[in-house]
This record gives C-alpha cells, sequence and structure tokens, in this order.
C-alpha cells in the first residue's frame, strides 16, 4: 500500500495529512507541547512496524511530544508500564489511565496515531501489542532527561 504523508505546521497545532494508496484519507491533528521555557516542544515519532518498533528506545527532554505511529496492517495498543507520568505536558491523546495508574492507548489502525507529552525525567518502559495473527507484545523504552 502506498501511503504519503504531508505534514503542516501553523503555529502551536500542526496537522499531519496521510493518504493511502486507496484514496482514503487520514488526518491526525496533535499539539505541540510547551516545553519549560515556554517554547513548542520537538515531536519523536515511533514507528509500530512489522519489523519492530523504530526506534525502540528514545531520549528526549521534559515537554517532548512522543507520537506513536502503527506501519502494520493490524491494530496496534500501547501501554506504559512504568510508573510515572504524573505531570504531563496536555491531555494525551488516545490514551487512558488504567486503574492501576498507568497509560493505556486505545486500539491504534494501520495509519493512526496516539501521543503523550511527558514532564517528568524517569525511564518509560513501554510495551505495544500487535493484532496481528503473532499477537506480538515489542519493548521500548523512552528516558525524559533534563
Amino acid at each position: 500500500m502506498r501511503r504519503i504523508c504531508r505534514h503542516e505546521l501553523s503555529g502551536a497545532a500542526g496537522n499531519v495529512a496521510c493518504l493511502l494508496g486507496r484514496g482514503t484519507v487520514v488526518y491526525a491533528i496533535f499539539i505541540l507541547g510547551c516545553s519549560q521555557h515556554g517554547s513548542y516542544s520537538e515531536n519523536v515519532n515511533i514507528h509500530i512496524a512489522n519489523e519492530g518498533l523504530i526506534p525502540a528506545a528514545v531520549v528526549v527532554e521534559p515537554g517532548t511530544n512522543i507520537v506513536w505511529i502503527n506501519r502494520t496492517e493490524s491494530a496496534a495498543q500501547v501501554k506504559i508500564v512504568s510508573r510515572g507520568g504524573e505531570t504531563l505536558c496536555r491531555d494525551p491523546s488516545g490514551f487512558v489511565r488504567s486503574k492501576e495508574g498507568r497509560f493505556l492507548s486505545r486500539a491504534i489502525e494501520d495509519g493512526e496515531v496516539v501521543s503523550l507529552c511527558l514532564l517528568e525525567p524517569n525511564e518509560y518502559r513501554y510495551e505495544v501489542t500487535t493484532g496481528d495473527e503473532a499477537h506480538r507484545t515489542l519493548s521500548g523504552l523512552i528516558r525524559v532527561d533534563r
């Protein structure tokens, strides 16, 4: 399947439009987070791919927006398994808190995104469960440094 993506940034909001080979347009809108210095943060993309997580480990500054993009042909779900993350830049996109207080994403279909912006320095381990026939669980790490 051919995918063409176009990124547009306008002020504090960013729009991503992906045109899938079938002619379907998928829009994901996200708001860039604020760093401790009051400027807009960077986005770090983590691709959920058939080969695994790309990249599987990232080191970011507080206020960086972590964006998971599903590039498989089946649904996937992200679960933050580490404790922490009490202070966020803003409301997470596509995540809820579990009864244990950890973040759990909604089902992410192929081409869709979810995002989370963490402020607290910590190591956050996460798992991505895929809905393909193998029902794989992929492990990743986000380290938030000052």
